[in-house]
């Protein structure tokens, strides 16, 4: 069937060919009605206002592809026989300034706006889309939303768009990634970089098998990295591929940080000797420990805390010391012990105490040594017992050098009462030169004798022998 506005016979199903070629004219301008992507030909309306169908386009190189938007001037050549498309040009108009047009790289003062490059001219080829910052032996290939790849003079590589693109700096061997947004997929993981109105944040997914942890049909991420507001400023976590947490650290926004190992968590501060380890905290603390807790130190340790210190331990606490042990006490001291306490000293044993001392024992008290025992006050010793007060030796001994013994008044006694006995017989048989006052002397004799022999009243109730 003939096309309507095919001028020959068969135009349409030959294209561009069948056309004939207009005489004298090797060029002619044109515009884009519609573009074949299946044929990559396009239906051109020349400027004297006839269609060429299925003409295509001049490349550069086999592997090279552009299809042509509708509404584009392009420059048909009919140097092969038939129409071509050689090139495009932008179509003259006046400069715009309306809409600010785009910057590949954001620098000002360069391109159309340096002002040592000319501006005078008749005709305005830049369409509107062009970039500002396009200067002398610059090139670049530009989408009307502004993704780009450029060669810049001064070894400036840019591909993207202004909001998001990768630049190569040649000079300083610099390469800078450039975006709003960012995302890597790889066999390992993904790496995204978002902004949830005005919240960004730094999102890693990976894993260590690719069959069972980061294939796209499993996605069981085992390795997790959240900085910034999805993390609550970081948030690191080794995972198993079932969602089982080995390992988490995480410093939230109140700048609180936590640290956790399912299987334990070993710090180490360098060589020994040569590396410290210092830990600052500012307000409290709180450590728990789910079973044994062994700390070694292998030179000094100190513990200094400035207010009241609390030990609890339900069960045994035992202390041992390979020196010297002392303890301190700027204030009271008060040791309760529920069941018996036993104190070993191998040693000599010294106890001072700067005011009184008292000792209250509920049962016995008792003290057992094995060589001389001294007590010794610079006033006066009271031993007080509630019913008896014993001293048992072979020999008691008062004063410094034993030159006192104390007497023994049950024997005095008996031998008092002998002599009293003896004195009132004597004094019985002998003349006296009153006879009547003899009896009332004689009865006075014979009472004290008999309180003499009896012991009574002179035998003290507090101090005895047995």
């Amino acid at each position: 069937m003939r096309h309507p506005t095919d001028p020959l016979p068969g135009a349409r199903n030959m294209g561009g060919a069948a056309i004939p070629r207009p005489v004298g004219q090797r060029w002619e301008l044109g515009t884009v009605v519609e573009y074949n992507p299946a044929t990559h030909t396009s239906t051109v309306r020349t400027n004297r206002g006839r269609p060429l169908e299925n003409v295509p386009q001049l490349k550069q190189s086999p592997g090279a592809f552009e299809q042509l938007a509708t509404g584009v001037s392009v420059v048909i050549s009919w140097d092969v026989g038939f129409p071509i498309i050689i090139g495009v040009i932008d179509d003259v108009g006046l400069p715009q300034t309306a809409i600010p047009s785009m910057s590949l790289t954001g620098v000002e003062g360069v391109g159309s706006a340096d002002p040592t490059q000319p501006t005078n001219g008749t005709n305005n080829y830049r369409p509107p889309f062009a970039p500002s910052d396009l200067g002398p032996n610059d090139f670049a290939r530009v989408g009307r939303l502004g993704n780009h790849v450029a060669v810049l003079e001064g070894g400036l590589t840019l591909m993207g768009s202004p909001t998001a693109q990768v630049r190569s700096i040649g000079p300083t061997g610099t390469m800078q990634t450039i975006a709003r947004r960012l995302e890597q997929v790889t066999d390992w993981g993904h790496v995204r970089v978002e902004n949830d109105q005005g919240k960004t944040s730094f999102v890693l997914r990976a894993g260590s098998n690719q069959t069972t942890e980061t294939g796209l049909d499993e996605q069981h991420w085992t390795i997790r990295l959240d900085l910034g507001a999805t993390g609550d400023m970081f948030d690191f976590q080794i995972l198993e591929p079932d969602g089982k947490a080995l390992f988490r650290m995480h410093v939230g926004s109140d700048g609180r940080v936590q640290l956790y190992g399912d299987g334990g968590v070993d710090l180490s501060s360098g060589a020994a000797g040569s590396a410290d380890v210092r830990s600052d905290h500012a307000g409290p603390r709180s450590l728990a420990v789910g079973g044994d807790d062994a700390v070694t130190v292998a030179g000094n340790r100190a513990l200094t805390v400035e207010q009241s210190m609390t030990e609890v331990a339900a069960g045994d606490i035992t202390r041992s010391a390979g020196g010297t042990w002392t303890e301190f006490s700027a204030g009271n001291r008060a040791i309760a012990t529920g069941g018996d306490a036993t104190d070993v000293v191998a040693g000599a044993r010294s106890t001072r105490v700067g005011e009184d001392d008292a000792t209250e024992v509920d049962g016995e008290w008792s003290v057992l040594a094995r060589k001389d025992v001294t007590i010794t006050s610079k006033t006066s010793v009271l031993v007080k017992g509630g019913t008896k007060a014993r001293i048992d030796a072979n020999k008691v001994v008062l004063g410094t050098n034993g030159a006192h013994p104390l007497p023994k008044f049950d024997v005095f006694l008996r031998d008092f009462g002998s002599f009293l006995g003896d004195l009132q017989t004597a004094l019985a048989n002998a003349v006296p030169l009153n006879p009547f006052a003899v009896p009332g002397y004689m009865l006075k004799i014979a009472l004290f004798a008999a309180k003499v022999g009896v012991g009574a009243p002179y035998k003290s109730l507090k101090v005895s022998n047995d």
